[in-house]
């Protein structure tokens, strides 16, 4: 079985329908050769109201696979998920579908919003239909009810999860026995069942090969451990979430094992080890380098819990238990999470008062507390931008209402935005825009 044929697959469902319920965004699956996309392979969940209309312009399709496909490159070549922003401004996350290998199948989630900046949503899709119809509204002729206000770190904490799950499945239905397999085991009964397998897991058939000649080695990528024990990561993610029920219908998913008449012992060893897994995330252990800890908790919830499940006979109450005894580490996440709101609306603030000026990475985050690379990160996990990229953008978005509500020429709107000529302008409207100035003068004027 290819990566096409298991993505497509059953077992691939499930996990990203579980995924996009946790993340609450549609999921999509497309592959790429050369950087471009193909048509979609599987996927999870409905387009928003915005997209479908989107969907309806001439170059409205267009502008969203090339969105897409710019992302999607960005994210095989990091093999990681990379937040972004799409043509109509809506927060989108590009994703490896089988990170660590040399497939090229990429996770698509959205469109959301993120939580922390809800006002911005209603401005960007204004702004992104304009620069689509070339026509001025004064209102959407969609509704933005059904795209989802999502925490910033959820989406793609959710999509690195799905990636890691469908590559240690893939992993394992790749050494499943084929029917060539059965059939050796089947003439073959002084064979024992280990060893055909393995030789049949381990080599490859080739013609031309005599019995003792080595087969060449696969091209594969050797496989690592999966770092996400017991769906902690998932679960973690949902934690995030202002949605009680999300967080709760993550633990189940993990914990909807018992079964009539089953000990409830293995259930109860389940739920320690399920809480012991989300603290180790939280803490940041397994996780790769480079990666910041989601939070910094002691190992207070396990204190006492072996105590607490020893009555539990149901998944329910052991859901009950790890939902309790995760409680306050929830609660110092939506903490975070509210300090994370107040940062991106006063570095919005910050950087709108200062665009004519020099603005640097470093005097940014010692106004706001932070080291540079906490404020590059969470930059980047918000916008899918660097400190320069933010900056550039609020510069474009400055310079094209400049443009559009004044007859200033290039070269003034150029320095009044911090810019040093009208030709750096222009590279960045192209950049950020796909547009010129005039361009941008005449949307405005129609």
């Amino acid at each position: 079985m290819d990566a096409g044929e298991f993505l497509a697959g059953p077992e691939a469902a499930r996990a990203v329908a579980r995924a996009a319920k946790i993340a609450r965004t549609p999921v999509s699956i497309h592959a790429y050769d050369a950087g471009h996309e193909s048509d979609k392979v599987a996927g999870c969940g409905t387009g928003a109201e915005a997209c479908t209309y989107v969907h309806t312009l001439p170059w409205g399709p267009q502008a969203c696979r090339r969105s897409r496909e710019k992302h999607a490159r960005a994210a095989l070549k990091r093999g990681r998920p990379v937040p972004f922003l799409c043509h109509m401004g809506f927060a989108c996350v590009a994703a490896p579908a089988l990170p660590e290998s040399e497939d090229n199948h990429v996770l698509t989630f959205g469109p959301y919003c993120p939580a922390e900046t809800p006002k911005a949503l209603q401005r960007d899709a204004m702004d992104g239909l304009a620069r689509l119809e070339q026509l001025e509204r004064k209102e959407l002729p969609f509704s933005l009810e059904d795209i989802p206000l999502v925490p910033a770190e959820v989406v793609p904490e959710v999509s690195e999860w799905l990636g890691e799950t469908l590559r240690k499945q893939f992993l394992s239905s790749e050494l499943q026995p084929t029917s060539s397999t059965v059939a050796t085991l089947h003439n073959d009964p002084n064979k024992s069942g280990i060893e055909t397998s393995m030789k049949h897991a381990s080599t490859k058939t080739n013609p031309d090969q005599t019995p003792h000649e080595p087969t060449q080695p696969s091209r594969r990528k050797r496989a690592t451990p999966i770092r996400d024990a017991f769906g902690a990561r998932a679960i973690l993610a949902a934690m995030a979430s202002p949605d009680a029920a999300v967080f709760r219908e993550a633990v189940g998913n993990q914990l909807a094992t018992a079964r009539r008449g089953q000990s409830p012992e293995p259930l109860r060893a389940r739920v320690v080890a399920v809480v012991a897994a989300v603290i180790d995330a939280a803490q940041g252990k397994g996780r790769p380098r480079g990666a910041t800890p989601t939070a910094r908790v002691a190992a207070s919830p396990l204190d006492g819990l072996r105590e607490a499940v020893a009555g539990i006979k149901t998944s329910q109450e052991a859901v009950s238990a790890a939902v309790r005894a995760l409680a306050p580490l929830r609660r110092e996440l939506l903490r975070a999470n509210e300090g994370s709101a107040a940062l991106y609306t006063g570095l919005e603030r910050y950087v709108e008062e200062r665009l004519a000026d020099s603005l640097s990475l470093d005097h940014a985050a010692k106004h706001f507390g932070l080291p540079p690379s906490t404020l590059t990160r969470r930059l980047e996990r918000r916008y899918g931008l660097t400190f320069t990229g933010y900056v550039a953008r609020r510069r474009v978005e400055r310079a094209k209402a400049l443009l559009a509500r004044t007859k200033l020429s290039v070269e003034t709107v150029a320095r009044r935005v911090g810019l040093t000529d009208g030709a750096h302008l222009r590279k960045l409207l192209r950049r950020f825009e796909g547009s010129t100035p005039s361009q941008a003068r005449q949307a405005r004027q129609k």
